[in-house]
């Protein structure tokens, strides 16, 4: 069931890119590349809102662990900046809420787009206004222009959930790695979303069954971010020589396709009066799934290599 579930948001997004795809190469009167991209990101929000019922359907997992997540924002409600090793932002519960109100409104707000490039956008501008609130912090005593360090921004993100405790943050960033295009999730948007998805799991990998860390000294903590970072750099490092090793081996393994589906495959089987439904759909996939030949070994198209980019590294696409 678990897999036939992953296998309904693959297809499902696929099936979305491909419509919004097939209709922007209709409109022949859309010349300008300005008119074509706000063009596109109309009809994005117009099809993913009206499909954002099916969408959701395909993310109860996340939907589940957003409850949680909501639990754990509220059990470590007591972490400050001291905690986190934010010096400048050790200035009073007061100070630390107006310098970090713009990027958590832009947390919280991120569950009311609905598309995927939308709500994308919504993370970038919590990064900007995560990094926009050290740089005041940093720069309040004037002087020399100081700039934001780049072992603040994680710390930081992990403040700005907790003060937000968004409720559906679980299901909306699994929708935006889902059903986002290779495209948009790289890049400086791709690097913030990665960020905060970081933060993210750092929150949920705290063992909260064990009453001592609902109490944890700033100095436990700083030692478990610590360990939390180091433990990236080596999942890194480690994937990086496994990659390695495996191209050089001719060893990779064929990465399995989606293939995209036209319309006119939609239209022309609702014309023979057939259901349009996820079975429908997966049945099509199936069908279909020879139309499209496997990157060769130690390759991957561009859709799948930023796809794989974009999940941090310690997650796993549950």
């Amino acid at each position: 069931h678990r897999l036939d579930m992953e296998d309904d948001k693959e297809i499902l997004a696929s099936s979305l890119r491909s419509f919004v795809d097939s209709s922007m190469n209709n409109f022949k009167s859309i010349k300008t590349k300005q008119a074509k991209l706000s063009t596109r990101r109309a009809l994005e929000s117009f099809v993913y809102g009206h499909g954002h019922g099916a969408i959701w359907a395909t993310l109860k997992e996340e939907s589940k662990k957003d409850e949680d997540s909501v639990e754990r924002f509220k059990s470590l409600g007591f972490i400050n900046p001291k905690h986190l090793d934010i010096t400048c932002l050790e200035g009073g519960e007061e100070t630390v809420e107006k310098l970090l109100d713009n990027p958590i409104q832009a947390l919280l707000s991120i569950e009311m787009f609905f598309s995927p490039y939308e709500k994308l956008q919504r993370v970038l501008k919590v990064y900007h206004g995560v990094n926009a609130a050290l740089s005041a912090a940093l720069n309040k005593g004037g002087g020399k222009e100081k700039l934001p360090s780049a072992d603040d921004v994680l710390p930081t993100l992990i403040l700005t959930l907790l003060k937000a405790k968004p409720a559906k943050i679980v299901s909306n960033l699994r929708m935006i790695e889902v059903y986002s295009s290779a495209d948009n999730l790289r890049g400086e948007a791709g690097y913030a979303f990665t960020n905060l998805y970081g933060a993210l799991q750092f929150l949920m990998d705290l063992k909260m069954e064990e009453p001592e860390n609902l109490s944890i000294s700033p100095e436990e903590f700083r030692k478990g971010l610590e360990q939390y970072r180091e433990a990236q750099a080596s999942r890194t490092n480690a994937r990086a020589e496994s990659s390695s090793t495996a191209t050089a081996e001719g060893s990779v393994e064929s990465p399995k396709k989606i293939v995209e589906m036209p319309v006119s495959e939609i239209r022309d089987a609702r014309l023979r009066g057939e259901q349009i439904d996820m079975d429908w759909a997966r049945k099509w996939q199936q069908e279909h799934a020879g139309d499209v030949d496997a990157a060769p070994a130690g390759e991957q198209t561009e859709q799948e290599g930023g796809s794989e980019s974009a999940l941090p590294d310690g997650f796993v696409r549950s």
